[in-house]
């Protein structure tokens, strides 16, 4: 099934004030059309079936969607046996968080993409191909995710994933130091809540909320460093997603900073 132009009801408002260091995504590069992966699921980590009700199973749950998804459209035999949508793929969570180690601890990038292969092959399919962009944690010496990689969605058995990080920001030295990840699977891009093109625009089915799909927009870092244990590199490149961003119990702002993409596409 091939992604296609849809229009979404219902209002939205984009943020269009940059925070310091930051400036307005330029326009994507060569889209000419908005994509939608129609149906993709948008289950909730929050589970007291899964281990620790589910507070580390963003990764998992991100895969999960995307893997029901292209069960539905030509790989059946992704998606568990069970009575109903819902409980396959909880028993889908439950598998993907044994192969990605989740039990133990969050997901990271490389448990998070071994996880999904290990998946894959069991199950009896293989990639065709997996376009990794950025990096886990923004590690030192890996460039900034690259954000055309989305174009590759117009291919109807692709998949993609954004791995995301939150950082607090030192105002004095502009160093932004991480705090925690998340897992979240790209739906579309290229129209906004109201149907309006906007290449800058990207829909997430977000395993923490219970409200569906999210839309956000990218805002580029223009300086500053970004910091991970005793990793530094230049924040410049880097993208903050606004929409995801929260506040602290100081009042600190706590930014959201894409780290990866990655596009699975199934033989």
């Amino acid at each position: 099934m091939t992604a296609r132009s849809t229009y979404l009801g219902a209002s939205f408002v984009i943020v269009a004030v940059c925070a310091k260091g930051e400036s307005l995504a330029p326009p994507l590069p060569e889209i000419q059309v908005s994509a939608l992966l129609e149906g993709m699921p948008s289950f909730q980590q929050r589970n007291i079936e899964f281990i620790g009700g589910g507070k580390s199973f963003c990764g998992p749950t991100a895969a999960s969607n995307a893997l029901m998804w292209l069960a539905d459209r030509g790989y059946p035999a992704l998606k568990p046996s069970a009575e109903n949508d819902s409980s396959a793929q909880k028993k889908m969570i439950k598998r993907l968080a044994g192969l990605m180690g989740t039990y133990r601890e969050s997901t990271s990038l490389t448990s998070f993409t071994c996880g999904v292969n290990t998946y894959l092959r069991t199950v009896g399919y293989a990639p065709k191909s997996w376009v990794s962009s950025g990096n886990g944690c923004a590690n030192y010496g890996l460039l900034p995710p690259d954000i055309s990689v989305v174009r590759s969605m117009s291919s109807g058995n692709t998949v993609m994933w954004f791995s995301l990080g939150w950082y607090c920001l030192d105002e004095s030295s502009r160093k932004y130091s991480r705090d925690f990840g998340h897992w979240v699977t790209l739906v579309g891009y290229g129209r906004n809540r109201e149907g309006i093109a906007d290449p800058n625009c990207f829909v997430i089915a977000d395993p923490e909320s219970p409200d569906g799909y999210k839309y956000i927009t990218f805002k580029l870092l223009t300086e500053g460093k970004i910091g991970n244990g005793s990793s530094r590199v230049d924040a410049k490149g880097y993208f903050n997603i606004v929409e995801l961003n929260t506040q602290l119990a100081d009042r600190s702002p706590k930014y959201c900073l894409l780290e990866s993409i990655q596009a699975l596409t199934i033989e």
